[in-house]
């Protein structure tokens, strides 16, 4: 019936709070419904009576494209000046693309005064899932310019994909697609063990189409903490031959680490009013400069490997320099790594060459910025605002190596 419920204050039209899934549902009349709220989320949101929500169904009678504007195994394109006022899911979403360009692309509820359908109240909010989303990019997207706000989810994602090995034999792995196989031979990989211990960088010698799933192997799949999306959808194995043997943990993931949007840029944008994620990153060799990002209600920009959504991967050599974050529901700026299950803290050199300088955080919770595993971060000239009175920006540090803040070093956290 629906998949997020999203409360907005009637007075100022924003979120009163981020937005409910997994519940339950009783359809009591055809316009009333009984919504139940899980146990988490019992004493959150302090929704009121006459807030309206905005609830995002599944379903459309005669059926849905996906993607606003979807781009496919293309180079050196350039979208400008392109403003999106709805999509069913995302936005602007590219596959296995190089060096596109969006230039003053924007995203954004369409107001009442020119909405090609007649109501009595302006669109809440502008598209359903992401506004930005590059994924497997050997050249990574550049956002120059852009602006995305009221959406149903991440502002940009960045990523390339995760595969899960089932088992392995000496240098062969028969190795389940996340969706469509974006592995080949000759590809640099790595892989992330599912305690989040990234293993050494080998090359595809081989691979070829394996034999289907087995019962076992689909039962096995259940088990693991992954999004019911590809527990119910992922299907195709492959076998996979190394250049070297490694010795893997069954459930370890795989990825190419020359589709990770090597050079992306994320430069003088605008991003705010989302329930979830204002950047989500899993790319190398980017920059995030001069951007305001705004009421996000989670992590204003997140750098983080997502076993869940099989999200790939660790980053190597990023900058977070220059940016405006204010009002974030959590960390400002959050780097970290965790195993499948995020009970452990992935180790130093998960992510390397981080730099985060010169950003101004203001009005948003404590620790204003979060790392784990990372080797060589370094943190300088960040400040922070509470009720426009300067603090000392909140750090969180744990299990990193060559870690300086302000030009002095800061203790191991191992």
């Amino acid at each position: 019936m629906a998949h997020k419920y999203e409360i907005y204050r009637n007075d100022t039209r924003t979120l009163r709070f981020g937005s409910y899934h997994g519940c339950e549902v009783l359809r009591i009349s055809p316009n009333k419904l009984r919504i139940t709220k899980p146990q988490r989320w019992k004493n959150k949101g302090a929704e009121q009576v006459g807030d309206p929500i905005v609830i995002e169904c599944l379903q459309a009678k005669k059926g849905h494209l996906p993607h606003a504007i979807s781009l496919k195994d293309s180079k050196n394109v350039t979208l400008s000046s392109v403003t999106l006022f709805s999509s069913p899911m995302f936005g602007f979403i590219e596959n296995d693309c190089s060096k596109t360009t969006y230039l003053k692309c924007r995203v954004d509820r369409r107001p009442l005064s020119n909405d090609l359908k007649k109501r009595a109240s302006a669109r809440l909010r502008s598209l359903n899932a992401d506004a930005f989303h590059s994924y497997n990019a050997p050249i990574g997207p550049r956002y120059l310019q852009c602006s995305a706000q009221f959406q149903g989810d991440d502002c940009i994602a960045i990523n390339s994909e995760f595969h899960l090995i089932l088992n392995h034999q000496q240098n062969n792995l028969r190795v389940l697609a996340r969706r469509h196989m974006n592995l080949q031979k000759g590809d640099p990989v790595m892989f992330l063990d599912d305690r989040g211990i990234p293993h050494p960088l080998t090359t595809i010698k081989n691979i070829q189409p394996h034999h289907p799933l087995t019962d076992p192997e689909k039962q096995w799949i259940q088990t693991l903490p992954l999004s019911q999306k590809f527990k119910s959808s992922m299907r195709s194995t492959f076998l996979v031959t190394l250049d070297a043997p490694r010795p893997l943990p069954k459930d370890s993931l795989i990825y190419a680490t020359n589709k990770m949007a090597e050079g992306f840029q994320i430069i003088d944008g605008s991003f705010a009013q989302t329930r979830s994620r204002g950047l989500l990153i899993q790319a190398n060799n980017g920059i995030i400069k001069n951007n305001k990002i705004n009421a996000c209600h989670a992590e204003s920009i997140k750098v983080a490997p997502e076993f869940w959504w099989l999200a790939a991967g660790p980053v190597n050599q990023l900058v977070i320099a220059n940016n405006e974050i204010s009002n974030s529901a959590r960390e400002a700026i959050q780097i970290t790594s965790h195993g499948a299950k995020r009970t452990d803290i992935s180790p130093p050199g998960t992510h390397n060459a981080i730099t985060i300088s010169n950003n101004t955080i203001l009005d948003s919770p404590p620790p204003h910025i979060y790392a784990t595993s990372t080797a060589e971060l370094t943190l300088k000239n960040n400040r922070a605002k509470k009720n426009g009175n300067h603090i000392p920006p909140v750090l969180e540090i744990k299990r990193c190596s060559g870690v300086s803040v302000d030009g002095k070093p800061f203790p191991p956290q191992l």
